[in-house]
This record gives structure tokens, C-alpha cells and sequence, in this order.
């Protein structure tokens, strides 16, 4: 049976190898959990002056909202900032990287539609290098 409420601060932290196991990440809403067959759900923290590697979701939509921090959104060659509030979207197949800029962790929620499996449907381009006086 799904959970019609969840409570982010309550779910369970996952950290990934692939995201140099800086990168916390709590399903929401996922496949697995039950209640949904297509869509995922999860509640992101980066921390500051940190990153997502360059990657690409060849099957999976991503859209995600900001809820706190800022940061840059780097996709087809450009660079991007946004803030609390903003809301970011990038197509299937699309490379993308999200940076956290500033003193504080960059929160928000990522949505993917299908739910994409970021241990092994996710295929990095490039790993996150952090860039002097980052």
C-alpha cells in the first residue's frame, strides 16, 4: 500500500557511489514502494560548492524543484542559474550537471518520469570536478 504522506526528514538518506557519496537522496515516490508504476519522486541534497557528474537519462524526463540554495544548471554547452523557487526541466537523452553555488546545500525535489534508477540507468559522461575558488 502507498503513502499518501511522507514526511522527507523521516524517509531513509541514501548516498551514491557514483555521486562520490556526497550527494544525499530520499525516495519519496518510487516503483518499488509501491503506488506508482512510472514516476519517481526524491528529495535531493548537494552540498555546497558540490555537484551531479555530467550525466544523461536516455529514457527518463527530469524535472526538478528548488526548495532551498542556488546553483547553475549546465546543459547543451550553456550554464544556467537558479535559485529557491525555480523550477528546472531537461528531456530524455539531454546531458546535464547540476552545480550548488553559494555557502549552503542546494535542496530540491527531482522528479523523473519513467522513474530512472540513478545506480544503473544513469550514465555519467563526466564525473563533477570542483573548480578553483569553487
Amino acid at each position: 500500500m502507498p503513502a499518501y504522506v511522507n514526511r522527507i526528514s523521516e524517509l531513509p538518506a541514501k548516498q551514491f557511489s557514483n555521486y562520490d557519496g556526497a550527494i544525499v537522496l530520499r525516495s519519496v515516490v518510487r516503483p518499488e514502494l509501491g503506488g506508482t508504476r512510472d514516476l519517481s519522486i526524491n528529495a535531493v541534497e548537494i552540498p555546497a560548492n558540490m555537484g551531479t557528474p555530467l550525466h544523461v537519462h536516455h529514457r527518463s524526463e527530469e524535472a526538478w524543484v528548488v526548495t532551498a540554495g542556488s546553483g547553475e544548471l549546465r546543459v547543451d554547452g550553456g550554464t544556467y542559474a537558479f535559485g529557491a523557487g525555480d523550477v528546472l526541466y531537461v528531456p530524455p537523452g539531454v546531458e546535464h550537471q547540476l552545480v550548488a553555488r553559494g555557502d549552503k546545500p542546494l535542496t530540491y525535489i527531482a522528479i523523473t518520469v519513467p522513474a530512472v534508477d540513478l545506480e544503473h540507468d544513469n550514465v555519467v559522461i563526466a564525473p563533477f570536478v570542483a573548480q578553483r575558488g569553487s
